[in-house]
């Protein structure tokens, strides 16, 4: 999530792709398509086959939200995790991109369709999210420059 929002902060678009991981570590495919919903439908039939029986997934999208009655772009991201029983949630990370003179800011996450996760939870979950972030130092910092809590 820190990648896509370090990209959507300097290259504006995003393909939908799944992070993977595995015995081997932590990987990234890619799931371009003739359209971007095309590419999130392609992403969401692998996270629900699962097709390399990977331990946890999480498919990444730009999409958008509603907040106050009023679309609002966002990074989504579908969370997995196969271990035990299925458990997953949704973090999205509304942002808003750079144009008309605005710079690009990003928001804190919020954690939505929770599956599985108790609400007791969710502390956990959100220092984890921070600790990603700041384990990339490029992302970072572009964190770091755009963060808007509003």
């Amino acid at each position: 999530m820190a990648d896509a929002v370090k990209h959507l902060a300097g290259e504006g678009l995003l393909v939908p792709f799944v992070g993977i991981e595995d015995a081997e570590g932590f990987r990234a495919q890619r799931f371009a398509a003739d359209s971007m919903e095309g590419g999130v439908e392609a992403a969401r039939a692998w996270l629900a086959e699962n097709p390399e029986a990977v331990a946890r997934a999480v498919l990444v999208f730009d999409g958008s939200i509603t907040v106050a009655g009023k679309p609002t772009d966002a990074l989504i991201a579908e969370c997995a995790s196969y271990r035990g029983a299925k458990r997953g949630l949704t973090v999205v990370v509304p942002y808003r991109p750079a144009r008309g003179g605005q710079p690009f800011s990003v928001q804190p996450p919020r954690f939505t369709a929770l599956d599985g996760v108790e609400s007791y939870e969710l502390d956990r979950l959100a220092d984890a999210f921070y600790q990603g972030v700041e384990a990339d130092e490029d992302a970072a910092d572009v964190w770091g420059r755009h963060f808007a809590d509003e």
